[in-house]
């Protein structure tokens, strides 16, 4: 490439980042228009406007104006000028590849969790690739204002709204522990283990109709020794389980080696 062609090549990147310098559009902040993984989505209705929950480091979570469920939205790595960026500096690009890697794994994960974990991570849907039977949504972020964001185009997925550990605690501890470890004996059955070791269950654990969820699930995995033989990794994930309820609650229960 000529020298010229660079200059000139520099000069609209710059005005490029100058222009989308104050963008505030939402539709910017999550990952839209690309074709990421199948779409399942049973019919129902949304009901807007959707209000902000919360987010991590993959996915902005909104919840339907009748509470029954949550949309997770993934995100976009950065701001529009960050991903302009990453085409033309070798350090953006690097860790722009590096988040797309991230991306597609968690993607995958809750593809994987629908097809396999439905009941027991509470979703209801996956949209991952571009479509046109729905209808554009309102929603309100993080600081009020509102936004109206074509579901067509976004990634994201639906799940029914589960109540937190936190708050149950309190009401019926032996029939959460029950259904906690229900709920950790069955996913070891069917192969599956957390790659966050599972020391916070009351962060990632909730419960939907009389049942325990693993509502966050972008570090599942599944292994092909835990589905064959499960017993050690239920064993570790109760003990796990037990451990936490102690620390953080203040709880103790005697850890049967069974």
């Amino acid at each position: 490439m000529l020298r010229s062609d660079i200059m000139i090549k520099n000069c609209l990147l710059f005005l490029a980042l100058m222009l989308l310098s104050g963008c505030s559009d939402f539709s910017h902040k999550v990952v839209t228009k690309r074709d990421l993984g199948p779409n399942h989505l049973e019919k129902m209705h949304l009901e807007g406007p959707l209000t902000y929950l919360g987010e991590g480091s993959q996915c902005i979570a909104f919840t339907t104006a009748d509470e029954k469920h949550v949309i997770k939205f993934f995100k976009q790595k950065g701001n529009l000028r960050h991903r302009l960026l990453h085409s033309v500096i070798p350090v953006y690009h690097r860790k722009h590849a590096r988040w797309e890697k991230k991306l597609k794994d968690s993607i995958s994960r809750y593809i994987t969790a629908y097809t396999y974990m439905k009941e027991e991570t509470a979703l209801v849907g996956i949209h991952f690739k571009k479509s046109d039977d729905l209808s554009p949504i309102m929603l309100i972020d993080k600081s009020g204002d509102q936004h109206t964001i074509d579901l067509n185009a976004a990634s994201f997925v639906v799940q029914k709204r589960a109540k937190s550990f936190t708050s149950q605690w309190a009401e019926s501890k032996d029939s959460l522990i029950e259904m906690m470890l229900s709920l950790l004996e069955k996913r070891a059955k069917l192969g599956f283990h957390d790659l966050t070791g599972g020391y916070i269950f009351d962060l990632n654990y909730g419960f939907v109709d009389n049942k325990a969820v693993l509502f966050d699930v972008g570090r599942i995995q599944f292994s092909e020794v835990i589905k064959d033989d499960p017993k050690r990794e239920i064993l570790k994930m109760k003990t796990r389980f037990y451990n936490r309820l102690k620390s953080a609650y203040n709880y103790e229960i005697e850890d049967e080696r069974t």
